[in-house]
């Protein structure tokens, strides 16, 4: 037995066929709300959810993405797969409702298929979903006859899918080990005369951007940077 694992440790490392779904939450600053709301039920569509309909998304204000993807978390209900009873609904957390439907072995919330089920995280419960979900469409049920639901957004043409094709929102994700250095500018030389006849060359370094860690990599790098200070401390 493990003890389940915050929200983001989850589905970056655990999970990676949800971090479109994360870096979406942290495009619209959610992280938070959906990792340290107690006692939740998180349903999180799968990149090619995101990657089919990247276009419309990334279209949308902050605040539409925001509305949608609040649509997508259950307060207060820690709702395993054995607890989704037929023709039920549960309360989001902006006071809408998504409704659920039982056929034979397959569960839809919405008309969203249920892929992976009760993934635990320290504040409750994730189960992943096929498509994602749309507060503008809550009486969208689906067509259990058919072997996949066409997404509740309109789109022209829906775009590619899969490992090859680009993922939305993952650049939103913060480095967690080390992001790259920016090329510097490169160093310049130049002379500067005195009043004693002396020539003296100087030069200046080009600017670099320090990277950018989350984590425990900035943790390490303090660790080994006061082990460096001990040693030449010691001589």
């Amino acid at each position: 037995m493990m003890v389940p694992e915050l929200l983001e440790t989850t589905l970056r490392d655990a999970y990676p066929d949800l971090t479109a779904f994360l870096g979406a939450l942290y495009a619209t600053n959610l992280t938070s709300e959906f990792a340290n709301t107690p006692n939740v039920t998180i349903f999180a569509p799968h990149n090619a959810a995101f990657q089919q309909m990247a276009r419309a998304f990334l279209d949308m204000d902050k605040a539409e993405l925001k509305r949608i993807l609040r649509y997508h978390i259950v307060p207060r209900r820690v709702e395993h797969t054995w607890q989704l009873q037929n023709a039920s609904s549960l309360n989001t957390i902006d006071d809408s409702s998504v409704h659920i439907t039982r056929f034979n072995n397959y569960i839809f919330v919405n008309s969203a298929l249920l892929l992976q089920t009760d993934i635990l995280i320290a504040n409750g419960v994730v189960q992943m979903i096929d498509n994602v979900l749309n507060p503008a469409a809550a009486s969208a049920r689906p067509d259990v006859s058919l072997t996949s639901q066409r997404p509740v957004f309109t789109a022209t043409a829906l775009s590619p899918t899969g490992t090859a094709a680009p993922t939305p929102f993952t650049s939103n994700l913060p480095c967690i080990v080390g992001c790259p250095i920016p090329e510097a500018t490169p160093a310049t030389t130049s002379t500067e005369h005195y009043g004693d006849g002396v020539v003296r060359a100087t030069s200046s370094r080009g600017n670099v951007a320090a990277p950018r860690c989350t984590g425990l990599s900035g943790a390490g790098v303090g660790l080994g940077l006061a082990a460096v200070g001990a040693v030449m401390a010691a001589l």
